[in-house]
């Protein structure tokens, strides 16, 4: 094998894997009073009829939402994979 087709092996396989270890995040989730929607680069929290569109970043199991330029909101991913926010609240994944 050409180490050039060597290298891009490696490069694919261990992109496959990394790729393969993220949570899947995606979806809709939700309390009785709040809807947050992950999609496509973007996290879209609809309480009481008002809707907010953040920018976001997954670091592990934690998401990390721009909600400003001086502050952000860490949600973390647990086991059954529902959204924990701030003061504990949980963001039941909805099942489509």
């Amino acid at each position: 094998m050409k180490p050039l087709t060597y290298r891009l092996l490696v490069v694919l396989i261990f992109s496959y894997l990394l790729s393969a270890c993220s949570p899947n995040i995606d979806g809709t989730y939700g309390d009785k009073m709040t809807s947050i929607t992950i999609e496509v680069g973007k996290f879209t929290q609809r309480t009481f009829g008002t809707e907010v569109e953040f920018d976001y970043k997954v670091d592990d199991d934690k998401i990390i939402v721009a909600v400003s330029e001086q502050a952000n909101l860490v949600y973390l991913i647990n086991d059954a994979g529902d959204l924990v926010g701030p003061m504990g609240m949980t963001f039941k994944k909805q099942h489509e």
